[in-house]
């Protein structure tokens, strides 16, 4: 399928990739635009999109990772390095996941949700910046949407800048819309390093939210990207599947969205569950079909955390629906 050339220019600093951090406090937020909108009124839409239907350490209620290995305190360190690109800072129920269990009466996480968004910016994703964005804003539309709070890191990664932070614990019915100009391919792709860094990250947050006496967030990582691993520097596979398998341990969700790959085998390298992993196809609708799923899927999770004494399944976040995968079977056929 062919991919739609990039026309106009978009909001944001000229040279600098600020525009998109923290609260937006001008224009329209993400969640005050229509999904099938464009990105504050400067990009077209894309014909192909499907979006026409109209750190804390984590978390279970049970207790909190602490970090204790030297992979763990590496974690920290990196994501204490990372970037800012700025300064931080249809209503509806959705519809209820197909799995649950039961919570641990400690009270509902519906207010806490919390969303790491790692976003593959390397030089193969060349050509479809125009349906990564609005994937990205239109996930941000539909969460900001619905009731209950939820706050959302957005990171882009490529070789040249490993860990740059677009957005950084942004209450998602006031972020300000991606654009073009912030999400630029290039470089190569050092996955290894953007997680663990992510993860270090989210430690963080979640010791300082303990340390203020704060309740833990309900932790959901979802990583996107189109290519294989071959930059990263500071972390091995075995140190991305110590980090990931303890956090799982404590009630995050780690979802993972390859294209140009095996995703699942990919997914088990970095210690992600099968039940959270996808593959798309590397096309403007393939992408578009694949942020209409995770966001789906997060939607379900956040409104089973809001019916109260259940906990959605944290290795089966797509509830056995996979658009994306649909998606390219249909377009086989």
């Amino acid at each position: 399928m062919g991919r739609r050339p990039i026309s106009g220019s978009a909001a944001g600093p000229s040279g600098s990739h600020a525009g998109w951090v923290g609260v937006c406090r001008k224009g329209k937020t993400v969640g005050s635009t229509s999904t099938n909108g464009t990105a504050n009124g400067q990009l077209e839409r894309s014909s192909t999109a499907p979006w026409e239907r109209g750190g804390e350490e984590a978390t279970s209620a049970g207790g909190e990772p602490q970090a204790t290995s030297s992979v763990e305190a590496k974690s920290s360190k990196k994501a204490k390095g990372g970037k800012k690109s700025g300064q931080t800072g249809q209503r509806g129920s959705g519809q209820q996941g197909q799995k649950g269990q039961k919570g641990s009466g400690q009270g509902s996480t519906s207010d806490r949700s919390k969303a790491w968004m790692l976003l593959d910016r390397s030089g193969s994703m060349s050509g479809l910046e125009v349906a990564v964005v609005h994937g990205v804003n239109g996930f941000m539309a539909e969460q900001a949407a619905l009731p209950g709070k939820c706050k959302v890191t957005l990171v882009q990664f490529d070789s040249e800048e490993p860990f740059e932070i677009l957005a950084d614990a942004v209450p998602v019915n006031k972020a300000c819309a991606l654009s073009v100009e912030q999400y630029r391919p290039r470089a190569a792709t050092p996955l290894l390093d953007a997680i663990g860094s992510l993860i270090g990250r989210a430690d963080e947050r979640a010791k300082r939210r303990r340390k203020a006496g704060k309740e833990p967030e309900d932790q959901t990582v979802l990583v996107v990207t189109d290519g294989l691993e071959n930059a990263s520097t500071d972390f091995s596979w075995a140190d991305i599947h110590r980090l990931v398998s303890s956090r799982r341990e404590h009630g995050w969700a780690f979802v993972f969205m390859g294209a140009n790959q095996d995703s699942y085998f990919e997914g088990a390298r970095l210690g992600v569950e099968p039940g959270n992993v996808q593959n798309y196809e590397a096309s403007d609708e393939g992408v578009g079909e694949a942020f209409a799923s995770v966001s789906r899927a997060y939607r379900e999770r956040r409104t089973m955390h809001s019916t109260v004494g259940l906990t959605p399944d944290n290795d089966d976040f797509f509830g056995g629906v996979r658009e994306a995968e649909e998606g390219i079977r249909r377009r086989s056929q």
